[in-house]
């Protein structure tokens, strides 16, 4: 298919008779964007074709698989139906989440982030938070860890020297997560 069309998108799936249906991949794999995981698809920057929202999904499941390789004794994923999952410490059960905050073009020039938490249980915002800052090609700028997600709005627009984001303790690497995350008890 990719040979024949340049690229693989949900229209060109549904449209082949060699394919089972985008909603099969769904039901699957979780979405299509999983599914290009599962084959090997790990730079969402060289899958042109995917939505934002697939290129997201894709850069979170990578920072979460990060976490679990770098602590695979000391972390496990927990999967929760229709809800983002979480990063559960086993020694004490202290669940996690894992946040992207999305870089925009602010239109006075600069740009700033949107952490978007919309879909959060107000309870979820009490919990520890990883929140990975995404430059303007969804690549990981830098990462911080929030004892909580203690703003009230739906979402809300960050800055490089916000007052808000200073309050995140920034992740110098992935190996540093279970010693900050100690700090922010």
């Amino acid at each position: 298919m990719k040979a024949n069309n340049g690229r693989i998108s949900l229209e060109i799936i549904n449209s082949s008779p060699l394919c089972p249906s985008g909603r099969t991949y769904y039901k699957r794999f979780g979405g299509l964007a999983n599914a290009y995981l599962r084959v090997g698809i790990l730079r969402p920057n060289l899958v042109s074709t995917l939505s934002t929202r697939q290129t997201i999904t894709l850069v979170r499941k990578q920072i979460v698989e990060a976490f679990l390789k770098a602590f695979p004794a000391e972390l496990e994923e927990v999967s929760r139906p229709q809800l983002r999952s979480l990063l559960r410490v086993r020694e004490t059960g202290r669940l996690v989440a894992v946040r992207l905050a999305l870089s925009h073009a602010s239109r006075y020039g600069g740009s700033y982030w949107l952490l978007d938490c919309h879909q959060d249980r107000p309870e979820e915002r009490d919990r520890a938070t990883v929140v990975a800052f995404l430059d303007s090609s969804n690549d990981i700028d830098h990462m911080r860890i929030f004892p909580c997600m203690d703003f009230r709005t739906k979402s809300i627009r960050l800055y490089k020297h916000d007052s808000w984001v200073e309050t995140g303790i920034r992740l110098k690497g992935v190996s540093d997560f279970l010693n900050i995350l100690e700090k922010i008890d």
